[in-house]
C-alpha cells in the first residue's frame, strides 16, 4: 500500500516539472521597450522570439494600445521552428496633433498550446515646437510673461495669446511672432496695462497657433480704495455756486460713498441740485451728508449747491404772489357758470342722465344753449322725458340734445334730466355736455361738463 502511494506521488510530481517546463518554452524580449519621436517621425520597436521546444509551433503576434492609425508594420503570424528564436520589428509614425506618453502591449500566442507571453514598452510623441512653461506676473502698468519652448530645429512660430478676467471673460486677445532655435528657448514679452486694472484674479492663457498646446499662468490685482474730491467755486454779487468733483481714482467700485460738506444753517442755501440724504444743524451752520451710489472706477459724480443772497425777499414774494394767484383763480373759478353731468341707474339697462347748470354769481347769463351728446350705443327715451324737451339731431356719431334755456340770473340753477337706455352690456363712456352763453361784453363763451361713464 505504501508503495503505491509513493508511486502515484511521484507521478503526479513528474507530470507537474513537465507542464512547468512547457508552459516556459515561448519567450518574447524587447530590445528596448522606450523610445521617443517627434510628430510625423518613423520610430522602430525592436522584438525577439524564442521557441524552447522541439516542435515546430506557429505564434500569432498581436499589439494593444491607443492610436492604433499609427502602426506602420508588425507580424500577425510567425511559424516557429523548434528551438529557434525570431526577430521582428513594429514601426510607428505618429500623426496628429497629439503628445504624451503611450503604453503598448505586444502579446505571442502559439496556436498549438494557446500558451502565450506578453511584454509592455512605451512610446514619448513629442511635438517638433512644444510650450513646455509659462510665467506671468504684474508689476506697475505692465504684464511681464516669460513662455518656455522646446524645438527639434530652427523655426518661425506664432503664439496666440489671450487675457480673461471674472467668470472667464476674455478682456484682450493678441498674437506674437518668434523665432525658436534648436533645444530650449525662453521668450519674453511684455504688455501695458491700465494702472486702474480692476481687481481680480486674471488668467492668460499662450496656444502655439496651430495646435492643441497652450499653458496658462495668473496673476492676482489687489484692491485699490482711491476717492479724491475737489471744490470748485464761483462767486457772484448776487449768488455763490459750489460744486463738488468726486472722483474713482481705485480700481474697485464704490457701492455707497458719503460727501461731508458744511453750509450755513439759514436759508441762504436755496438750490440743492444734488440732494442731500440728510443735514444736521450744529449752531450757525448745517453739516449736509451726500450719498453716491455704485462709482465706477474711473467715474465722476457731481455734488451742487447754491447759495443765494437774495433768497429770503424771493420766497416771500413767491408766497405772496401765489397766495393771491390762488384766491384769483378761486375766485375766478366759483364766479364761473359751470355744467355737471351725472346718471342715475332706474333699471338694468335703463338710466336718468342729469345734467345741473349753475351761475353763481357775478352776472347775468343770456341766450343760455345746452348741448348734450348720446352714445350710438345707447337710445334716447324721448317718451319718457316729462319736461325741457331737447331738439333732437341724429347721426352715425350718436344723438344730440339741445335745450335753449334762454337767460340765467346770478345763483341760478337749472335740473336738466333725460333717460336713455343701453344697447350693450358693461361700462359706457358718454360725450362731454357743454354750455353756451353770452358774456355781458356780448362774447360767446363754452363750459364743458366732465366725461361720463355709465355702468
Amino acid at each position: 500500500m505504501k508503495r503505491g502511494l509513493v508511486f502515484v506521488s511521484v507521478f503526479i510530481a513528474s507530470l507537474l516539472l513537465l507542464s512547468s517546463a512547457s508552459l516556459a518554452y515561448l519567450e518574447l524580449n524587447v530590445v528596448q521597450n522606450s523610445k521617443s519621436a517627434y510628430l510625423m517621425e518613423d520610430v522602430s520597436f525592436d522584438f525577439v522570439l524564442k521557441n524552447k521546444r522541439y516542435l515546430e509551433d506557429p505564434v500569432a503576434i498581436t499589439i494593444q494600445g491607443e492610436h492604433r492609425e499609427w502602426l506602420q508594420s508588425t507580424y500577425t503570424l510567425i511559424n516557429m521552428k523548434g528551438n529557434s528564436q525570431e526577430s521582428f520589428s513594429i514601426s510607428y509614425y505618429p500623426t496628429g496633433d497629439i503628445s504624451g506618453v503611450f503604453k503598448y502591449t505586444i502579446k505571442a500566442e502559439s496556436l498549438v498550446s494557446k500558451l502565450s507571453v506578453s511584454k509592455d514598452f512605451y512610446l514619448e510623441v513629442k511635438r517638433p515646437a512644444e510650450i513646455t512653461g509659462f510665467d506671468v506676473k504684474k508689476e506697475g502698468t505692465e504684464i511681464m510673461m516669460d513662455v518656455t519652448m522646446l524645438s527639434n530645429e530652427k523655426r518661425m512660430v506664432t503664439l496666440n495669446f489671450e487675457l480673461m478676467g471674472r467668470e472667464g471673460k476674455v478682456i484682450d486677445s493678441f498674437s506674437r511672432e518668434a523665432g525658436l532655435d534648436e533645444g530650449e528657448n525662453v521668450l519674453k514679452y511684455v504688455v501695458e496695462v491700465s494702472e486702474r486694472m480692476p481687481a481680480c484674479d486674471y488668467i492668460v492663457k499662450v496656444n502655439l497657433d496651430g495646435t492643441s498646446n497652450s499653458r496658462t499662468s495668473s496673476f492676482t490685482v489687489m484692491p485699490v480704495h482711491d476717492v479724491v474730491e475737489s471744490v470748485m467755486k464761483k462767486s457772484t454779487p448776487l449768488y455763490e455756486d459750489y460744486e463738488i468733483t468726486v472722483y474713482n481714482n481705485g480700481n474697485v467700485p464704490e457701492p455707497l460713498y458719503v460727501v461731508q460738506t458744511t453750509v450755513p444753517n439759514n436759508d441762504l442755501v436755496t438750490g440743492f441740485i444734488t440732494s442731500p440724504s440728510g443735514c444736521s444743524a450744529d449752531g450757525e451752520n448745517r453739516d449736509c451728508n451726500y450719498v453716491i451710489k455704485d462709482l465706477a472706477p474711473g467715474a465722476t459724480a457731481l455734488v451742487t449747491y447754491r447759495l443765494d443772497f437774495w433768497s429770503i425777499y424771493a420766497q416771500y414774494s413767491l408766497i405772496i404772489i401765489a397766495i393771491l394767484g390762488v384766491a384769483a383763480f378761486g375766485f375766478f373759478r366759483a364766479a364761473s357758470p359751470t355744467i355737471r353731468k351725472k346718471t342715475s341707474r332706474r333699471e338694468a339697462d335703463k338710466h336718468h342722465i342729469v345734467l345741473e347748470i349753475k351761475n353763481p354769481f357775478y352776472h347775468s347769463l343770456s341766450n343760455v344753449i345746452v348741448r348734450d351728446w348720446v352714445s350710438p350705443l345707447a337710445s334716447v327715451l324721448h317718451n319718457e322725458i316729462e319736461m325741457f324737451k331737447p331738439m333732437v339731431r341724429r347721426s352715425d356719431a350718436g344723438t344730440e340734445l339741445i335745450w335753449r334755456l334762454g337767460d340765467m340770473k346770478p345763483r341760478e340753477t337749472r335740473i336738466i334730466t333725460y333717460p336713455i337706455k343701453t344697447l350693450v352690456q358693461g361700462s359706457l363712456k358718454m360725450p362731454r355736455a357743454y354750455i353756451r352763453y353770452n358774456k355781458p361784453n356780448g362774447k360767446f363763451s363754452r363750459i364743458f361738463s366732465g366725461q361720463l361713464i355709465v355702468e
